[in-house]
């Protein structure tokens, strides 16, 4: 990428994520603990604009990169969400097959995981493609 593009993703990522994961965990919680379901709601909504912030400055990245650059970093989106929802997927239906105890107990925390879980799986890959080009 650019290296003005590179820096103020960089900065912009840092910065939101360092946000968004003390506002995730204490919303979910608070939500656990039984707070006030405004204060709650206004955690959910908060979370969900840092992650539309994420995805924006992430965006903004992918329009500033060339077309082998834009490749790889589709590449990379395709196998680690991907690896992520097969994952969730195969979870899903063993939950189902096998009738585990309480089987939706965990299913918020899993879905609330994806994408923290999802972006770091994209970085390994991205940084496993990207090797194939130096």
């Amino acid at each position: 990428a650019p290296p003005a593009a590179r820096k103020r993703y960089n900065r912009a990522n840092i910065g939101i994520t360092v946000l968004f994961l003390p506002v995730m965990l204490g919303t979910t919680w608070l939500g656990e603990t039984g707070a006030s379901p405004v204060l709650v709601a206004v955690g959910v909504v908060l979370t969900i604009g840092l992650i539309a912030a994420l995805v924006y400055e992430f965006v903004r990245l992918m329009l500033a990169l060339d077309e082998l650059q834009n490749r790889i970093h589709v590449t990379a989106l395709a196998i680690g969400f991907g690896a992520v929802t097969l994952t969730m997927l195969a979870l899903g239906f063993i939950d189902a097959l096998l009738g585990f105890p309480n089987p939706g107990e965990h299913w918020p925390v899993l879905a609330i995981l994806m994408f923290p879980t999802g972006s770091f799986v994209y970085y390994i890959a991205l940084h496993l493609i990207l090797r194939r080009y130096r």
